[in-house]
């Protein structure tokens, strides 16, 4: 008790300084204990074993779903035609407005 009456009998500069070295120390150890918690969770981390509890489509999958397009095949001659006949001015599309 006699600890507790010394403090107290402190200036309040003096027990607030006190109080923010016990917050930083208590802080300090927390974040200690913390981030070798999270190593040791880190190294026993098996992503082997998060890949078959949580089965994630693959790229590959995806496309193979995804349909076909087929782009048709257009001769020279026919490309001049119908950029004779569509000037290109007409092929670019109109401005977006807001």
């Amino acid at each position: 008790m006699g600890f507790l009456k010394k403090i107290q009998s402190q200036p309040i500069r003096v027990r607030k300084t006190i109080l923010w070295t016990i917050v930083v120390i208590l802080s300090l150890i927390l974040l200690v204990f913390w981030v070798k918690n999270f190593q040791e969770r880190l190294k026993s981390f098996r992503k082997e074993e998060l890949k078959e509890k949580l089965p994630l489509p693959t790229l590959e999958e995806k496309l193979k779903s995804l349909p076909e397009i087929k782009i048709p095949e257009i001769s020279e001659e026919e490309f001049k035609k119908m950029m004779d006949s569509n000037p290109p001015s007409t092929l670019t599309p109109p401005p977006i407005t807001p």
